[in-house]
C-alpha cells in the first residue's frame, strides 16, 4: 500500500516537472504562474488553437484522474489516525459496528439535499460554460 503511494507520488512529480519544463520551453520568460492562462492567446505556431484545446482537455482529465489518488491517500491517513491499533481498512470492513450500519431519516434527507445541490451546481456550471463559448 505504501509502495503505491510512493510510485504515484513519483509519477506526479515527474508529470508536474515535465509540465513546468515544457511550459518554460514553449513560453520562455513570459511564462505565467498559471500555465493555462498562457494558452489564451495565439502561440504563433501552426496548430495553436488545437494545442490550446488539447492542453485544456488534458488538464480536465488530470483533475478527474488525480482525485482518486489524493482521496485514497487521505482516506488511509485519516483511517490510521482515527483507528490506531486496528487492522488496516483493507482487512476490516466494519469500523463503527452497529452504530454506523444505517442512516437515520435526517441523514438520508441531508444526503439527498446535498446530491440535489451538487446536480444544480453542475448544471449551472455547464450552462455558464456554454454561454461563455457562445459569446466568444
Amino acid at each position: 500500500m505504501y509502495r503505491i503511494g510512493r510510485i504515484t507520488t513519483i509519477i506526479c512529480v515527474l508529470i508536474y516537472a515535465s509540465t513546468a519544463i515544457a511550459g518554460y520551453l514553449l513560453f520562455g520568460k513570459d511564462t505565467e504562474s498559471d500555465v493555462l492562462t498562457n494558452f489564451d492567446k495565439d502561440l504563433g505556431i501552426r496548430f495553436s488553437t488545437a494545442l490550446n484545446y488539447i492542453v485544456r482537455i488534458g488538464y480536465v482529465l488530470h483533475l478527474i484522474l488525480v482525485f482518486p489518488v489524493v482521496h485514497f491517500s487521505l482516506r488511509q491517513t485519516v483511517d490510521t489516525l482515527i483507528f490506531e491499533g486496528l487492522n488496516p481498512l483493507s482487512e476490516s470492513r466494519k469500523r463503527l459496528s452497529k452504530v454506523g450500519s444505517g442512516l437515520s431519516q435526517v441523514e438520508r434527507y441531508l444526503s439527498w439535499v446535498m446530491l440535489t445541490l451538487a446536480i444544480i451546481v453542475s448544471i449551472a456550471g455547464v450552462i455558464g460554460n456554454i454561454y461563455t463559448f457562445q459569446s466568444n
